[in-house]
C-alpha cells in the first residue's frame, strides 16, 4: 500500500470499513491511527481471509475527507496442486496463475 496525500493525525476521528460483494466484513470508528496504511492494515486484520475485490472506505471525520480504495485478495494454489481445477468463490470464477 502506498502513502496518500490525505493526512491522518492521532487525534482524528476515523470511520472506515471493508466490503466484499456488498457485505461489510469489518468496520472501525475511532481515533488513534497515524496513517492510511495503518487503517488499511487494521481493516484487513479484522476482516480475516477473503477472496475477491474488496472496497475500502476511509473517512476522516475531523479533516473532512473521504477515500475509496480497492484491494484484490486471492488464494494461491500450492505448487504441488497446480493440476487442480480453478478456484470458484461464489459466482466469481478465477484462474490462479503461479
Amino acid at each position: 500500500m502506498t502513502a496518500t496525500a490525505n493526512q491522518i493525525e492521532l487525534s482524528d476521528q476515523i470511520i472506515a470499513s471493508i466490503e466484499v460483494g456488498g457485505t461489510t466484513l469489518a468496520s472501525v470508528a475511532r481515533s488513534g491511527f497515524s496513517s492510511t496504511d495503518e487503517v488499511v492494515r487494521t481493516l484487513k486484520a479484522l476482516a480475516g481471509n477473503f477472496i475477491g475485490l474488496a472496497r475500502l472506505n476511509i473517512r476522516n471525520k475531523t479533516r473532512g475527507w473521504n477515500q475509496l480504495l480497492a484491494l484484490v485478495a486471492r488464494r494461491r494454489i500450492a505448487a504441488q496442486n497446480q493440476h487442480i481445477a480453478p478456484h470458484i468463490a461464489g459466482r466469481q470464477y478465477s484462474i490462479q496463475w503461479p
